[in-house]
């Protein structure tokens, strides 16, 4: 009995240890942010209006989709930016 308690523990243990998928998403978006004020032209202002992923593990991390409200001076746009982020995120690399 003791045993099939430690195993219900231990996959509980690591089923708490996988990030929520409200986690991720916050974590992709800061990382699009943060990516977007490094690019951008000093007085750029971007909004990012929504967040789709989807994890692929054989390149190790997600596959992103963004669509951003950008503006800058008397231009005023909306549009989707793709990239690929690193399952850390610490690397954005864009798609389009």
């Amino acid at each position: 009995m003791k045993y099939l308690l430690g195993i219900v523990l231990l996959f509980a243990l690591l089923g708490a240890c996988r990030p929520s998928g409200d986690h991720v998403k916050s974590n992709l978006k800061k990382a699009m942010e943060g990516y977007l004020h490094k690019i951008a032209k000093p007085g750029t202002t971007f909004t990012i209006l929504s967040t789709s992923y989807k994890e692929e593990k054989s390149l190790g991390g997600y596959l992103c989709e963004f669509q951003i409200h950008v503006h800058h001076d008397n231009f005023d746009s909306t549009g989707m930016m793709g990239a690929m982020i690193k399952s850390d995120f610490s690397k954005v690399n864009r798609t389009h």
